[in-house]
């Protein structure tokens, strides 16, 4: 079973119109709950993803809030890499963090997430990683849109990694006959 079998057959790739963020437009959502509620298909995609993570090799894996903490849970259980995961912003109780977990300056870390649209959605995550002298190598998710994450995080000298993409989701969809090859074409060449 591959990626694309998995997000077809749990549901978890839906089209319409969808703003994941705040002006943001998708004609296809990532819905990663479909997956987490099949533990079949959430066993299967997280090892997809710890290969990535074993790959790797960093010191630490981060669970960007909300999605990428029950992947970066996983992947823990799964390579026996150390988990912390990141807030948006830090929490106005208690200790008032933004990491939850302990991160040491001088560790290499792997950000966890969903999907990855635009770098801007993320970056504070990466911020609050960097702040405490870690160094995010890698950005790993299952899903990139294609919006210019990837080449914004090599500026960074971070990597991306992803199980799949929007074009390649597409491109599978009209294979399979959900899509025509000319609606295909239009969302692929629409988006960038």
């Amino acid at each position: 079973m591959n990626i694309h079998d998995i997000l077809l057959q749990s549901d978890a790739a839906k089209l319409g119109e969808f703003e994941p963020f705040s002006g943001t437009k998708v004609p296809i959502y990532f819905d990663i709950s479909a997956i987490i509620s099949n533990p079949r298909y959430f066993d299967i995609i997280t090892d997809m993803l710890a290969d990535k993570i074993r790959e790797i090799n960093p010191d630490k894996i981060a669970g960007a809030f909300t999605s990428g903490i029950p992947l970066a849970t996983a992947l823990c259980l799964k390579t026996n890499i150390p988990m912390v995961f990141i807030r948006r912003e830090s929490k106005q109780y208690g200790f008032k963090n933004a990491i939850e977990g302990q991160l040491e300056s001088g560790e290499t870390v792997v950000l966890v997430d969903d999907m990855i649209t635009e770098l801007k959605h993320n970056e504070s995550f990466i911020d609050a990683i960097n702040s405490t002298g870690a160094k995010t190598i890698n950005f790993l998710v299952v899903m990139d849109y294609n919006l210019g994450a990837k080449e914004a995080l090599n500026l960074q000298n971070i990597g991306l990694e992803s199980l799949t993409t929007f074009d390649d989701i597409i491109t599978t969809m009209s294979k399979r006959g959900i899509l025509t090859k000319q609606k295909a074409k239009e969302l692929i060449s629409n988006r960038k």
